[in-house]
């Protein structure tokens, strides 16, 4: 959805300023984003509950909705709260650069991103771990290299 609105929104700016139409693609596409990362934050965290902490309470999946679609929410609401004139410019309907309002796509998208590199590690030392448990012959770069081809496109 994120990319049908980028391709369809993102040059749609008038002149002299942005105007609502504008302004309603930046933020939704802000939105969209978002929640992109957020749900590959929720798969990296199901990923570490899944194969780390493998008896988990399967009770929380519930939370995983609300989590993804409701904290970017709360970020581009903030954001709209603060500055209303950062969506959109004469260029790209788009958060305008050069503001602070940029950073609140930023901060969420690298946090994910470092988060996630961290559960890859936990999780591909868990699974190297139990491939040496179970084969000890086996070498530990093709314990490494299973692992993460498995593991990456996921995350």
């Amino acid at each position: 959805l994120s990319q049908i609105v980028f391709l369809v929104g993102v040059d749609r700016t008038t002149v002299p300023s942005p105007d609502a139409v504008c302004t309603t693609i930046a933020v939704v596409l802000h939105y969209l984003l978002l929640c992109t990362f957020a749900w590959m934050l929720i798969e990296g965290i199901h990923l570490y509950l899944f194969i780390v902490k493998v008896f988990y309470n399967t009770k929380i999946v519930w939370l995983y909705c609300p989590l993804a679609w409701g904290t970017p929410l709360v970020v581009v609401a903030i954001t709209l709260g603060v500055d209303f004139c950062d969506y959109g410019s004469l260029n790209y309907c788009w958060i305008t650069t050069g503001r602070g309002a940029n950073w609140a796509f930023h901060v969420p998208v690298i946090a994910v991103i470092i988060i996630n590199i961290v559960v890859l590690v936990i999780v591909t030392t868990v699974v190297i771990k139990s491939a040496k448990r179970k084969d000890p012959d086996r070498c530990a770069f093709c314990s490494l290299l299973q692992a993460s081809l498995i593991l990456v496109p996921t995350l």
